[in-house]
């Protein structure tokens, strides 16, 4: 962000990183228009000039340049804006495009690098300004390959889909939220594949304790299908459930830790029985 003066040597300035970038979706037609708007200077001049110290009231020029863009761009569309005329947030469901790929380079202060970009994701919002859904479309490689991630559904998908499709536009309640760009000269070495030393040891343990669960899930599983259940009924159990025209017999105190101890020697007797005539 800087303050640069036309006429003097005198300039503030300030430099901040970023891990994405919000650009401006209203009154512009498509990516390349909104990061032009992003630099755009403003000049300060007349009464608005600026402040230069010892030089006093100068005209100069306000505005935000990019210095660096990362190997991986994240970019926020501002589909949530405040409307000043309502004085209420909404949601903008302008049409606004988005190329599968773009060249940066003119918008870096470094032209002489070159700043271009693959679309790798596409995150999705359907709905309105007070509730809705995301999904997203994602390119797992460097193929050209898309799928749909949504919730626990993975589907793969038209590269139109993932893109032209999420443009927005009128009648449309479902639109692009968020992107994903690939600096292309880091694209190999972020797609690489991923080797066993690539994986921290924690994920590793984790993921190894996930498994061990899931078996000890599914032991259960099957020694619960292979128990029988045999529940003892006193003589005024009986007698009881006829005398009130029961259907069935229920126990006078099922919750007797007696009767508890002798189904679950009764369960363990048939584990031995099943091990010893090898019964399934």
């Amino acid at each position: 962000s800087y303050i640069r003066c036309i006429n003097v040597e005198y300039e503030s300035s300030r430099n901040e990183d970023f891990y994405d970038l919000s650009l401006p979706i209203r009154g512009h037609k498509n990516l390349h228009d909104s990061f032009q708007s992003y630099i755009e200077k403003e000049r300060l001049e007349g009464n608005n000039q600026y402040s230069a110290g010892d030089f006093g009231k100068q005209d100069a020029d306000m505005g935000t340049e990019f210095i660096e863009l990362p190997k991986i761009l994240h970019i926020h569309l501002k589909r949530f804006d405040f409307n000043y005329e309502t004085l209420r947030m909404e949601k903008v469901n302008d049409n606004f495009e988005f190329p599968r790929e773009i060249d940066l380079s003119s918008f870096v202060t470094n032209d002489k690098i070159d700043y271009i970009y693959d679309l790798f994701g596409v995150l999705v919002h359907s709905g309105g300004m007070h509730g809705g859904h995301y999904y997203a479309f994602l390119r797992t490689s460097l193929e050209a390959q898309w799928y749909k991630f949504n919730d626990s559904l993975v589907t793969k998908e038209e590269e139109s889909n993932a893109i032209d499709d999420n443009f927005g536009g009128k009648g449309k309640i479902y639109s692009a939220y968020m992107l994903i760009y690939v600096r292309r000269q880091y694209a190999n070495e972020i797609y690489s594949p991923v080797t066993d030393d690539d994986i921290p040891q924690e994920l590793k343990d984790w993921a190894a304790e996930a498994e061990l669960n899931e078996q000890r899930k599914k032991q259960e599983t099957e020694q619960k299908a292979r128990q029988i259940i045999v529940s003892s009924f006193l003589e005024d159990s009986i007698e009881s459930n006829c005398l009130s025209g029961k259907y069935g017999y229920k126990p006078l105190f099922e919750d007797d830790p007696l009767m508890l101890d002798k189904t679950i020697k009764l369960n363990v007797l048939y584990e031995e029985i099943a091990k010893k005539y090898n019964l399934k």
